[in-house]
């Protein structure tokens, strides 16, 4: 697992991951929200026409973490790439 901080920055929020923690700032939430790698059972992201941008993590416990953030086409690619190496430092999941 790798300790290289990864850092997104969009127009509505910041995601990180740094190996240990994934962590969202902003997207209309007054606090951050931490998920410990060790809890997060899965992450995914999808885009529908009428709901817009999903990323959902669900982890053990009640500590998952759900964004609907307002991205656009660009951002979305930087999301999906995001999403792509949180799970390849996960080991997949």
């Amino acid at each position: 697992m790798s300790d290289e901080l990864l850092e997104l920055v969009l127009s509505d929020g910041v995601l990180t991951f740094d190996g240990r923690v994934l962590e969202r700032f902003g997207f209309s939430f007054a606090e951050s929200t931490r998920v410990h790698a060790a809890e997060i059972e899965d992450i995914g992201l999808v885009r529908k026409r009428l709901v817009g941008t999903l990323l959902e993590v669900k982890a053990r416990g009640a500590t998952g973490m759900t964004i609907s953030p307002s991205v656009d086409d660009a951002e979305y690619v930087q999301l999906e790439a995001f999403v792509s190496e949180v799970r390849s430092r996960l080991g997949g999941r």
